[in-house]
């Protein structure tokens, strides 16, 4: 008889109940952000993702369904007295859709199982296994010396119907209410935006180990990763690629109910030297050390804000700083002041972003209908380095925006959900400063940047580098997306949309074309398509 509840755990779609796993899904999301952004709320917003157990109280809640808790559950008490439980969700993503003007099938079919497990609130571990064969719309495919990645996803093998896994996992340990230590295969984000410009989830998933603090009114995060640079390789196997490391720090404080800021510093090291153990400090701040080691080590330093207005508005914005050298940057604001100013202004290694922010929950009194719009600018030449390797980056993509650097963006969206219905519809402009051929104008973070002659075919300038300095190019991009969950229990749900892109550059052609789009999808993770 224990052998066939076993079995069963294995095939069939548990619940838990704040347990010590990630929160899934884009409807549980939905669900419990209002929650997290209220006033009184103790939690951090800026740091996730977010755990079940962090957030029973707004589960327990009356007026909240807890799509958790439904369908079939599994959990029993040791001979200790703890609470263990395993959970099996078959893992299903297929998709069929019309590239319009390129008159291209697109089409995706995918199968894998998500295992949950954990004792209490004090051990969890989440595995998913996911293998895709797919043809993805043409413009979510990078190519980094001719080996084709899927958006934020990995390798793709194929010339035109391709192969792609998506794995990930994620072993946590919480052995007391104010530590959290955490090993996986995954992604982070740091901010309380859309896009983040410190650490977000644009890239691939990659190895971590995490210690997360919380005490008194602060929340400390501790990140040390293993990155991989695509461009040392020609193979496309993980153990062929070119082996970076990198520590994220993130140390957020509510200074108040409404008021809260977090710090955040990162260190991208030189993979030709020996590990440096001095980075192990969880409470090292890295440019004094840097500076003191004589390091060459690619470190940014960032701030995030958020205020809440009230329970259902709240702004918030980040500012990230690569380098930077403060009377260089006065000269930078009197050019803009004046026109005729005749000092050296925009010097290339004046590296810097920022983004402002608003979301709305209950918009127009409609419970439910929520909003964010978001501004996001970046200077030239942010987020790259002398040494390509060495940029800030993993498995050929940004580990912050999808459009590199130097480019202003406007995004926006507004969503909906009432009982198992969902509606979500996103808009984004953005001006980027775009190459041309021979150039590196600073938006492409994969280029060696330092000025002066160098071995490489192109110059950078010392002085007179601008935001949106080289081919101008406007991209339109607009997304509408429904869903309506057939099972909460296994996060099954039927999907459709459609998306329109549009890019103008100044010089060169233009394009336009629209993708439509219908799936059945386990919805355990957010696809983004604006970028």
């Amino acid at each position: 008889m224990k052998n066939i509840i076993t079995y069963c755990f294995l095939f069939f779609p548990l619940g838990i109940y704040a347990q010590l796993i990630p929160v899934m899904g884009t409807y549980n999301k939905n669900l419990i952000e209002p929650h997290l952004y209220n006033i009184e709320s103790r939690y951090h917003t800026a740091i996730r993702p977010v755990y079940f157990c962090d957030i029973a109280d707004i589960l327990s809640k009356d007026s909240i369904p807890n799509p958790i808790e439904r369908g079939l559950r599994a959990d029993w008490m040791s001979e200790n007295g703890k609470n263990s439980f395993l959970q099996a969700i078959p893992v299903v993503d297929l998709m069929a859709g019309q590239q319009i003007k390129g008159t291209k099938n697109i089409y995706n079919l995918g199968g894998g199982v998500l295992i949950n497990a954990g004792i209490d609130n004090t051990v969890g571990i989440s595995v998913k296994i996911s293998h895709n064969y797919l043809r993805p719309p043409e413009y979510s495919i990078i190519t980094r010396d001719s080996l084709n990645i899927l958006h934020s996803a990995g390798f793709l093998s194929g010339v035109k119907d391709y192969y792609n896994s998506q794995n990930s996992f994620v072993f946590a340990y919480k052995p007391y209410e104010f530590l959290l230590l955490e090993a996986g295969f995954g992604k982070n984000f740091y901010g309380d935006g859309y896009r983040s410009l410190l650490l977000s989830e644009n890239s691939y998933n990659y190895p971590y180990l995490k210690g997360e603090a919380t005490f008194l009114k602060i929340k400390y995060s501790y990140v040390l990763a293993q990155l991989k640079n695509v461009g040392s390789s020609h193979n496309p196997l993980w153990k062929d690629l070119q082996t970076k490391y990198a520590v994220f720090h993130y140390f957020d404080w509510r200074i108040s109910k409404r008021l809260s800021i977090g710090f955040f510093e990162s260190v991208i090291m030189n993979q030709n030297v020996n590990f440096d153990v001095n980075y192990l400090n969880p409470i090292v701040v890295f440019r004094p050390v840097a500076f003191y080691l004589g390091s060459e080590d690619n470190v940014l330093m960032g701030l995030n804000l958020k205020l809440s207005i009230n329970n259902n508005n709240i702004l918030y914005g980040q500012v990230i700083i690569d380098d930077l050298v403060v009377g260089l940057l006065m000269n930078d604001i009197k050019r803009n002041l004046n026109i005729d100013f005749d000092g050296h202004y925009g010097w290339f290694a004046n590296k810097w972003g920022i983004q402002g922010g608003y979301k709305t929950f209950n918009l127009l009194g409609i419970k439910r209908l929520g909003g964010f719009a978001e501004i996001n600018i970046t200077r030239p030449y942010i987020y790259s380095h002398l040494r390509p390797e060495q940029n800030y980056s993993h498995f050929g993509q940004g580990l912050a925006h999808p459009l590199g650097a130097n480019f202003r963006e406007f995004i926006c969206g507004a969503n909906y959900f009432i009982n198992n219905f969902s509606m979500e519809i996103k808009f984004m402009y953005a001006q980027i400063g775009m190459d041309t051929a021979n150039t590196h104008y600073g938006q492409n973070i994969f280029q060696p940047t330092m000025d002066g002659v160098h071995a490489w075919g192109y110059h950078v300038e010392s002085y007179n580098n601008v935001i949106l300095q080289g081919n101008i190019t406007t991209q339109i991009t607009s997304h509408l997306h429904f869903e309506y969950i057939i099972n909460h229990a296994s996060y099954l749900a039927i999907n459709a949309g459609i998306l329109y892109r549009n890019i103008v550059p100044e010089y060169g052609s233009a394009f336009d074309d629209v993708y439509f789009y219908l799936g059945l999808r386990t919805s355990i993770s957010r696809i983004d398509r604006m970028f």
